[in-house]
């Protein structure tokens, strides 16, 4: 699983990981360290509890036993308040992108943290994105126009990169190439435009 602030890929082994810190996750924290074990949860959201917190976090939820009315955010505040004790650790603003069963039982998992620009293009299905040579920066077919906004925050081109820019379609002042921009969860919301064309 990746979760490094400077997008690196950092390995992290865990007795169990919960895909999603919804109600039913977070229960399942609970559930989990009554026997034990140790939990880390992933969520593409912001904050824990799930649709209940983000989308009726007021609306009354009638369905839950032992209590007759409770609010999403009542929910998820008391699940927050039970699952204390065991101290889950949260992996928020990111989203499963691949699980692997391992040969000796175990799985491998991975989020969108640490991965290129140019790798969430291409997993994507996103246009204009060629990355002919994979990511090596030894071609100028990924690359991307960044957003006014956020070229303080995906930083300059190295050297290297400039010199595969000048083989690139249409240069600007933004131009970068995406295998060089690495995904973290300060580039949440990153705009980039592909060019006309790559070549």
């Amino acid at each position: 699983m990746t979760d490094s602030p400077n997008g690196s890929m950092e390995k992290i082994e865990t007795d169990a990981v919960i895909i999603g810190a919804g109600p039913v996750g977070l229960f399942a924290v609970f559930e989990l360290g009554l026997l034990d074990i140790k939990a880390h949860l992933v969520d593409i959201l912001d904050k824990p509890g799930g649709q209940c917190a983000e989308l009726y976090p007021e609306k009354p939820i009638y369905d839950i036993p032992a209590l007759p009315v409770v609010s999403g955010q009542e929910l998820t505040e008391g699940l927050m308040q039970q699952i204390k004790p065991f101290d889950p650790i949260f992996h928020l603003n990111q989203r499963v992108d691949e699980l692997h069963r391992l040969e000796d039982g175990r799985f491998r998992l991975v989020t969108d943290i640490g991965q290129t620009v140019m790798e969430a293009a291409v997993k994507a299905g996103v246009i204009g994105i060629e990355a002919e040579c994979g990511g090596a920066c030894a071609c100028a077919t990924c690359h991307v126009y960044v957003d006014e906004s956020w070229r303080g925050p995906t930083g300059e081109p190295s050297e290297m990169e400039e010199d595969m820019l000048d083989f690139a379609f249409d240069i600007r002042p933004n131009s970068r190439l995406s295998c060089q921009i690495k995904v973290t969860e300060e580039l949440d919301g990153l705009s980039v435009k592909v060019p006309e064309k790559q070549f």
